[in-house]
């Protein structure tokens, strides 16, 4: 799943790259396409690590789904603020959209 899953985010990833470069024509269907690809991808990232953890950690599933899920909501934080950190603060789209792409493969890749 986690192969899938990688594939899956990066793809909708580079695909709103594309459509903030001009390459691909910016439509209401496209833009909802490739968020509904990075989005699917990035649940079937959460459901499978979930899932894993449950099964490894069976008496204390609730402290495990808790801590798993805040620091899931915590990763858009962290990319956003890790990003504003390593290049300009500016209106880049198409960097940020690109260094979600690499963090992701490599976190797919190593993870």
């Amino acid at each position: 799943a986690l192969p899938i899953s990688t594939f899956l985010s990066c793809l909708g990833f580079i695909l709103l790259a594309l459509l903030f470069q001009g390459i691909i024509e910016p439509t209401v269907v496209t833009v909802s396409v490739a968020n509904g690809i990075s989005n699917w991808g990035t649940g079937f990232i959460d459901c499978g690590a979930l899932i894993t953890n449950l099964f490894n950690f069976p008496i204390s599933r609730g402290e495990i789904m808790i801590v798993q899920k805040t620091m899931y909501g915590l990763g858009s934080t962290f990319l956003a603020l890790s990003f504003d950190a390593f290049f300009s603060p500016t209106e880049n789209y198409i960097g940020y959209a690109v260094y979600v792409t690499v963090i992701i493969f490599f976190a797919g890749v190593f993870g």
